[in-house]
């Protein structure tokens, strides 16, 4: 089994800080800019997938709680119109 999208971000930005570091001490002064700038890149995407992974919770809690209740009186009254919507996952 896998790690977690959590687990695989928390590991993603402890890595970034230590690499960070290591490239303010460590690169060559030359390539140190560009190898800065890369971490820069990188550390906003993660926190992009972060904001993504909290969306993706709140709007399938939303279709578990909200509209699973709305189905459910939906077929209570007979009707069957909306279709039961599997767990969004970033993949």
């Amino acid at each position: 089994m896998g790690i977690s999208a959590a687990e695989r971000l928390r590991r993603t930005r402890a890595d970034l800080e230590a690499v960070t570091a290591k490239i303010r001490s460590d690169a060559p002064p030359d390539v140190r800019p560009s190898l800065l700038q890369a971490a820069t890149d990188l550390r906003t995407k993660v926190r992009a997938e972060k904001a993504l992974d909290a969306y993706l919770a709140d709007l399938n809690r939303f279709y578990a709680g909200d509209v699973e209740a709305f189905r459910k009186r939906i077929a209570a009254a007979g009707l069957e119109l909306m279709p039961g919507v599997a767990e969004l996952r970033r993949e």
